[in-house]
């Protein structure tokens, strides 16, 4: 279990116990699994074993759940709970800790409820208008480009004026901020990138598109659209690889790439049922394992070569993985702690 994720739940427990520091003791179990021993006065220690779910998205606390049958009275922790995980925890019955002081407990001789301080910032962010230049705008920001109408505009095709609202907004949020400078002036820069990127990336894999599904018998999808598919997609038009596939090759987790996902062009409209029987691919209305998205404002302006192939940013990669669920959701948060997403 990392150090600080179990610091912070054993000052929990000492200041809910109110015992002094020294009667706290901590060891390892297993790699996720620590076991707390309080020595409260007479009697035996009381023991209490830490269940590890990472940042507390509902992906981690699933898995720490599936260790409840051999720790029946295990304490899941996190850092912070999303709603999502909470609701999970409260179905399981389940005892918790997070860094934000929630906390549920229902042990032998110790019964304690609290609720945990709110996400922050709480101020604005909820009211942004995440329209298609918005999301633009929060991925490239997340891209690491500098939130500076000067560069945004002309990156992302929109004019200066529809930039500087949406950056006026980030403000309010508290994404962004203007600071001055040494010499005079202001400039703008990223706040909270962590936040943006929470906040961004549901209206971000939300966004409508057309798409066009095809399929082919073919064992590894990821090697067939490389060598057959993308060479076929260049010709037709610009196109970025998203989701399974490109995390596959940025921070590999998931043990197959089922399907594969990318953002194309609107020259592809044109052509895109020739393109695709081109590439050895059969169109067909569900279930394809290849899978082609008109790209909304900005993404393929933000993709990037990576070989012989273009990625699209790691952003716009996280928040389809996300949305995808199950186990793309576990692979979504290794890309971002690989890459360093939102940091």
């Amino acid at each position: 279990m990392p150090l600080q994720l179990a610091d912070s739940a054993a000052l929990r427990l000492q200041g809910i116990l109110q015992v002094p520091a020294e009667r706290l003791s901590r060891r390892a179990v297993e790699t996720a699994v620590d076991v707390i021993s309080v020595e409260a006065g007479t009697g035996p220690p009381v023991e209490l074993t830490l269940l590890a779910a990472g940042q507390g998205w509902p992906w981690e606390v699933r898995r720490a759940l599936d260790r409840l049958p051999s720790f029946p009275d295990g304490v899941v922790v996190a850092r912070r709970f999303s709603a999502g995980a909470l609701k999970l925890l409260e179905a399981a019955g389940a005892n918790w800790i997070d860094d934000t002081g929630d906390v549920n407990l229902r042990l032998p001789g110790l019964v304690v409820r609290t609720s945990g301080s709110p996400p922050a910032p709480a101020r604005d962010a909820g009211s942004i208008r995440w329209n298609d230049t918005a999301v633009a705008v929060g991925e490239a920001l997340l891209a690491r480009v500098a939130p500076q109408v000067d560069l945004l505009a002309p990156l992302l095709e929109v004019d200066r004026s529809t930039v500087s609202r949406v950056l006026q907004r980030f403000d309010r949020a508290g994404f962004t901020a203007r600071e001055a400078r040494s010499q005079g002036g202001y400039h703008r820069v990223t706040r909270a990138p962590r936040t943006l990127l929470d906040a961004w990336a549901a209206p971000a894999a939300a966004q409508p598109s057309r798409t066009w599904q095809a399929t082919r018998p073919t064992a590894d999808v990821l090697a067939y659209f490389r060598t057959a598919v993308a060479p076929v997609l260049e010709q037709a038009g610009n196109a970025a690889l998203t989701g399974a596939g490109a995390a596959d090759l940025v921070a590999p987790y998931l043990t197959t790439v089922g399907r594969i996902e990318a953002y194309v062009d609107a020259r592809f409209l044109a052509v895109s049922e020739l393109a695709l029987r081109d590439a050895g691919l059969t169109p067909v209305d569900r279930g394809g394992r290849f899978v082609f998205r008109q790209a909304p404002r900005g993404v393929l302006s933000l993709a990037r070569p990576l070989e012989d192939l273009r990625l699209a940013s790691n952003a716009r990669i996280y928040a389809d993985l996300a949305a995808a669920g199950g186990r793309s959701e576990e692979a979504a948060e290794h890309l971002r702690v690989v890459t360093h997403l939102g940091e």
